[in-house]
């Protein structure tokens, strides 16, 4: 009994240090204790204020908001910048889910019976909620409501930036409008924006004034899955859907540049629902932007159903992409539409088991596309001036290569491929065209890389040193292929890539501004999981004779003004000191710089070293990459016999090479 009684009180002991040490870093407040009251009448604005003031003075946390209507009359806005990392706003958790995009229109218009709403009235020029300077933010579990004959409930209802990963998850956005030039009903601005399983239900912007439903700019990915956009609802408040067409329910806009720690400029949609109340359902726009957009890697599109507009437009619009890839997805409906998806300046665009009927039942790519492949699809016409078409038609499962690489992650890992690997190991497959033993081996090298049950992503480090193993400062690494980035070395030589797909090739390379000297480089292919690349200067290099460290050289008592071609012929006539002509690669000089830039030295037997003077550089007229460097002997040699000499060219010494010396 003494034993258990001490055990209990230690216990007891323990608690409280738990609770005030691992819980009090992340507090969950409740949102009405800040004197929100949720009667749909009084603003609770300055109470959100409050709350979100609350979690940044704690350094974070969850913000709980209980049941009840919740006017925002007041704008609310918080830059948590340096001031907490995760922050997370989450009404009362509703265990409703939408109806998959398949499902017909009644089922599509129901709510997520959630009983946190969250009402904005702040009007035409002011954003209701805006929150920014976060790594994580996520929002769930809230219904956001417009007010019936309102037109613009708020400029922004959700205005989010500067977030590394945004998260609304499971919320409802219904009847809500804005017709304020740049304005959205959700809008991030460098970040990182996922919604899921949430519906947008009435809510429409202006094609006016390019308007989107949700708005990304400078974005860093964008990533919409198992969610609605309908064009009404069944509330009392059909919604506001006739008040103006929105220019499209998302909008893919100027690309947030590249960095080590995000490299990738990826656009997801998976099953989603997208109705015919917006001009465009998907519209990449990212030439309307400043500043100029980077390069998007992937628009990837899997399980959408669409109703395509009646305005004589086009289900997708996409301008300015890298690559595509949509695939199993159908769109319908419509009686006046110019094409089901349109292609402008893609790069490489696939699309596969594409259902395009009604109207909507044309494909359109222009002629600053790249490639296009259509495979297995449905449709009344392919208008195509892309500088490659291909269609595909077969019965055979095998033949279709985006569904054979969907049918082995399948099987091998039981998930659906990623983007990216889903459209690499597809593009792999399409570029053997014909050609069996090449489908064979991309085949074989899909299983090979499935069997070490890779994670989606990896991340490439190392560090940069030089030849004496010194960390190397300020050096570029530029990572190209599958990803073009580049950064850095910090003070102690390390660099870092993260958040690169497994499904890729990759190039290492590195340079330094005040050095013209080559680094080591690293290659990867499809790696299964994380790799280390420790990259140093490339050495000047002494040619020598094969298998063995003799110098290739030429001995000469003439100083040589230029370069002169292999098949020369110089001799000793003995009028002057002698000379020896070494050849290298390699050397690193910098533009403009000459012999002040090389030093050499010979050492003899006994390790004494003689210092030489180097009296000419250049390279050989018809070897552009091999130097002929021209080094005078000094008197003391006469006796030394053989001698190992080198040349350090900025600080960088290379390989020692043997020449004999007579009297």
């Amino acid at each position: 009994m003494t034993r258990i009684f001490l055990c209990l009180l230690g216990l007891c002991l323990l608690l409280p240090c738990l609770n005030q040490n691992a819980f009090a870093a992340t507090p969950t407040v409740n949102l009405k204790d800040f004197g929100a009251t949720g009667d749909g009448v009084t603003d609770d604005g300055p109470a959100f204020q409050k709350a979100l003031d609350a979690l940044a003075g704690a350094g974070g946390g969850t913000l709980f908001v209980p049941d009840g209507k919740y006017v925002i009359a007041t704008p609310v806005s918080k830059n948590f910048s340096g001031l907490a990392s995760s922050i997370t706003i989450t009404g009362v958790e509703s265990l409703t889910m939408p109806a998959p995009p398949t499902a017909p229109g009644d089922q599509l218009c129901l709510g997520l019976n959630l009983q946190t709403e969250i009402y904005p009235h702040t009007g035409f020029d002011q954003v209701a909620i805006s929150i920014s300077g976060l790594p994580n933010l996520v929002v769930r579990d809230i219904a956001f409501v417009g007010t019936a004959g309102v037109v613009t409930d708020a400029a922004v209802t959700l205005l989010l930036t500067d977030i590394d990963k945004a998260q609304l998850r499971h919320n409802e956005f219904y009847g809500l409008a804005t017709l304020y030039p740049g304005g959205a009903i959700v809008k991030a601005v460098r970040t990182d924006l996922e919604i899921s399983l949430s519906k947008f239900l009435g809510s429409t912007a202006t094609s006016g004034f390019y308007i989107p439903v949700v708005e990304n700019l400078e974005w860093r990915g964008i990533t919409v899955t198992d969610t609605t956009f309908l064009d009404y609802g069944n509330r009392e408040l059909f919604g506001k859907t006739g008040i103006a067409a929105s220019i499209a329910w998302i909008n893919i806009g100027n690309a947030a540049p590249p960095t080590n720690l995000s490299p990738r400029r990826e656009v997801v949609l998976r099953n989603v629902f997208l109705d015919e109340g917006s001009f465009w359902g998907l519209s990449s726009l990212p030439y309307r932007y400043m500043p100029q957009s980077a390069p998007i890697d992937l628009i990837y599109v899997t399980g959408l159903v669409m109703n395509v507009s009646n305005f004589d437009q086009f289900g997708h619009n996409l301008y300015d992409a890298r690559r595509v890839l949509i695939e199993k997805s159908r769109y319908g409906y419509s009686q006046n539409a110019t094409a089901a998806v349109a292609l402008r300046n893609i790069g490489n665009a696939i699309l596969d088991k594409l259902e395009c009927v009604a109207d909507a039942n044309h494909i359109f790519a222009d002629g600053d596309t790249g490639r296009l492949a259509v495979i297995n699809s449905t449709y009344a016409q392919l208008d195509s001036t892309a500088q490659n078409t291909v269609t595909i038609n077969s019965p055979n499962a095998d033949d279709d290569p985006v569904q054979y690489v969907r049918a082995r992650f399948a099987d091998a890992l039981g998930r659906e491929p990623d983007a990216a690997a889903h459209f690499y190991w597809s593009d792999r497959l399409l570029n053997c065209a014909d050609a069996a033993a090449c489908k064979q081996d991309t085949k074989q090298a899909l299983d090979r890389y499935l069997a070490t049950s890779p994670p989606s992503t990896f991340t490439i480090s190392g560090r940069i040193t030089d030849d004496n193993g010194a960390p190397l400062t300020g050096v570029t690494v530029t990572l190209s292929g599958s990803q073009s980035v580049a950064t850095t070395t910090d003070a102690n030589g390390n660099y870092v890539f993260m958040k690169l797909p497994t499904s890729g090739e990759y190039l290492l390379t590195a340079s330094k501004s005040d050095s013209a000297f080559k680094f080591t480089t690293a290659t990867f292919v499809t790696p299964d999981g994380n790799r280390t690349a420790n990259l140093a200067p490339v050495l000047p290099k002494l040619l020598t004779m094969s298998y063995s460290d003799r110098a290739v050289a030429l001995e000469l008592t003439q100083f040589v003004t230029g370069p002169f071609p292999l098949t020369t012929t110089l001799l000793s006539d003995g009028r002057n000191r002698t000379r020896i002509i070494l050849f290298g690669t390699d050397v690193g000089l910098l533009p403009g710089e000459d012999v002040e830039a090389i030093t050499a030295e010979a050492v003899d037997a006994a390790q004494v070293r003689y210092p030489l003077r180097v009296e000419y550089v250049n390279t050989l007229p018809d070897l552009p990459t091999v130097y002929q460097i021209v080094v005078r002997l000094n008197r003391e040699l006469e006796d030394s016999g053989e001698v190992l000499v080198s040349i350090s060219v900025h600080g960088l010494t290379s390989n020692k090479v043997r020449i004999a010396i007579q009297p």
